[in-house]
C-alpha cells in the first residue's frame, strides 16, 4: 500500500472520529430551551429559569458547546430589569403593621424572674405595636409609630415590672429570713415588712441605691425606647431584595437609614430589619384597604 494511501485512510479515520464529536442531546435540548425564550416579557420567569436549570446540569465541555448561551445572559439581564420595574410599582402604597407583642416582651424578660419560678407573661397585660409604613410613587416614604399604642405598652410594660419586681423581692427577702431562723408570716407583704422592720421600698433604697420603681425600670429600660425617635420619613430605593429607606432629617448618618432585605407576596410585605422597636427584627406588613 502506497504512502499516499496510508494517509488518505488516517485522514478518513479522523474525519469519522470528529463527526462522532457533534453536541449531545443535552446541550441541544438546553440550546432549543434558550431559543424558545423568545421575546422576554415578566411573564418569562419559567422560561429562563427552564434554560438555566438546563445549562448549570451540563459538564464544562458542554457548556462550551452551547452557541446561544449569551443569549440566555441577556434574558436574565432583561427579565431581572422587568421584574424589577414591576416590584417598583407593587411596593407603592400603605402598609400597616399590627402585631400583638405580649408574648415576645414576656419572652425577653421572664429570665430575669425565673430563678423564683415567675414568668413575667403573667403579670403583662396584652401590648401592641402599630406601625403604618407609606411608600409613595414618587420615592417618598413615611414611617409611622402609633405614639397611642406604643405609650399603652410601655405603660404595661412598667406596671408589670413594677408588680414582677415586688413579688421577686419578697420572695427572696422570705427565704433568707427563713433560712436565717427568723418567725413571722412571710406570705404578706406586712408580715416581710414587719419582720424585716422596714417597707421594702426604703430596704431597697438603703440597700441598693434605688426604690421599688425604678429598680422596677430597669428591667424593661432597653425595651422602652423613644416611639417618636422610632418614626422616620425621607426617600426609598428599591433593589432586588432590599429596601434602602433614607431619614430625610439626616440622609448622611447610617444610623439613621434603614436597609432592609424584603420579600413581597401579594398584600404582605415582610422586612428583615436590624433589631427595632423591641428588638424586633422581622416586621410583616399588611396592604391597607383602601
Amino acid at each position: 500500500m502506497s504512502k499516499r494511501i496510508i494517509v488518505l485512510l488516517i485522514a478518513c479515520a479522523m474525519a469519522l472520529s470528529l463527526s462522532g464529536c457533534g453536541k449531545t442531546p443535552a446541550v441541544k435540548e438546553t440550546e432549543r430551551l434558550i431559543a424558545a425564550i423568545g421575546d422576554v416579557t415578566a411573564d418569562s420567569v419559567d422560561a429562563v429559569e427552564a434554560a438555566e436549570e438546563a445549562y448549570q446540569a451540563l459538564s464544562e465541555q458542554e457548556k462550551a458547546d452551547v452557541k446561544n448561551h449569551g443569549d440566555l445572559e441577556a434574558a436574565r439581564t432583561e427579565l431581572d430589569a422587568l421584574l424589577l420595574d414591576a416590584l417598583r410599582t407593587d411596593i407603592v402604597g400603605t402598609w400597616v403593621l399590627d402585631m400583638d407583642v405580649t408574648e415576645i416582651l414576656a419572652e425577653k424578660i421572664s429570665p430575669q424572674f425565673a430563678n423564683q419560678g415567675l414568668s413575667f407573661g403573667d403579670y403583662l397585660e396584652p401590648c401592641a405595636l402599630k406601625i403604618t409604613l407609606e411608600l409613595l410613587e414618587d420615592g417618598v416614604f413615611r414611617l409611622t409609630v402609633d405614639d397611642a399604642a406604643m405609650e399603652q405598652t410601655q405603660e404595661r410594660l412598667l406596671e408589670a415590672a413594677r408588680t414582677c419586681t415586688e413579688e421577686y423581692m419578697l420572695l427572696g427577702i422570705a427565704a433568707t429570713l427563713q433560712e436565717t431562723g427568723v418567725e413571722g408570716d412571710f406570705t404578706t407583704r406586712e408580715g416581710i415588712e414587719a419582720a424585716i422592720g422596714m417597707p421594702l421600698d426604703e430596704l431597697l433604697q438603703s440597700s441598693l441605691g434605688m426604690g421599688l420603681d425604678d429598680y422596677a425600670a430597669r428591667t424593661v429600660e432597653d425595651l422602652l425606647a423613644d416611639p417618636a425617635g422610632r418614626s422616620m420619613e425621607g426617600s426609598y430605593e428599591v433593589q432586588p431584595e432590599q429596601l434602602i429607606l433614607s431619614n430625610a432629617s439626616n440622609p448622611d448618618d447610617p444610623e439613621g437609614n434603614m436597609t432592609a432585605a424584603f420579600t413581597l407576596a401579594g398584600d404582605e410585605l415582610t422586612l428583615q430589619v436590624e433589631p427595632y422597636i423591641f428588638d424586633l427584627t422581622s416586621l410583616v406588613f399588611h396592604r391597607a384597604v383602601a
